[in-house]
């Protein structure tokens, strides 16, 4: 809002509903009382707010994000899908299906669906970032799944690719490299 750009969005990553049903409540009353201090804020500024879909086990959130869809309305609170964690997680197309009309970011990128969620740094390993279509996440499908979405009439309906060059030391060649393959991959998407 600060720089005047249309369809802002802020990104929310809300905790899971694993733990006690104490543990799970006092955890959504802390996710409402952010959001609803949060709502305030960016209704003023015209920025959207998003919850964002996380991965392993300490942080599995779609059942919190569908509770939280249920408690605010699409004008307060949409959602952003980040396909490097619904490649992680268990039930990603179906998720991605169920908040499709809810959608107001992505953060696309990739990884090997593979991730060791004994540990958070097992789990964070996995998120890999690289690349589109660098993995085994299902683009093909997901654009699909996506295209029909209210999410592309909206001023935010943008495609945001969260990858990064893996090179210590890239040089400035690699690095333009780099952006015109990444480029062409989001065009392809």
């Amino acid at each position: 809002a600060a720089l005047g750009g249309e369809g802002s969005v802020v990104t929310f990553h809300p905790m899971g509903l694993h733990g006690t049903p104490e543990e799970v409540e006092a955890r959504f009353n802390a996710h409402r009382r952010t959001l609803d201090f949060m709502t305030q804020y960016a209704g003023e500024k015209g920025v959207l707010i998003a919850v964002e879909n996380l991965h392993w086990p300490e942080f599995e959130n779609h059942g919190m994000i569908l509770r939280l869809l249920r408690e605010y309305g699409p004008d307060v609170l949409g959602v952003s899908i980040d396909t490097g964690h619904l490649n992680l997680g268990p039930d990603a197309m179906e998720f991605a299906e169920a908040v499709a009309d809810r959608t107001v970011a992505l953060h696309l990128n990739d990884n090997t669906g593979e991730v060791d969620n004994s540990t958070v740094d097992g789990a964070r390993e996995g998120d890999r970032h690289l690349n589109l279509y660098d993995g085994t996440f299902d683009f093909h499908r997901f654009a699909r799944l996506i295209a029909p979405a209210p999410y592309f009439g909206l001023k935010s309906g943008q495609v945001s690719m969260e990858i990064g060059i893996r090179a210590e030391e890239a040089t400035p060649d690699q690095i333009q490299d780099f952006i015109k393959v990444s480029e062409g991959k989001g065009r392809r998407f």
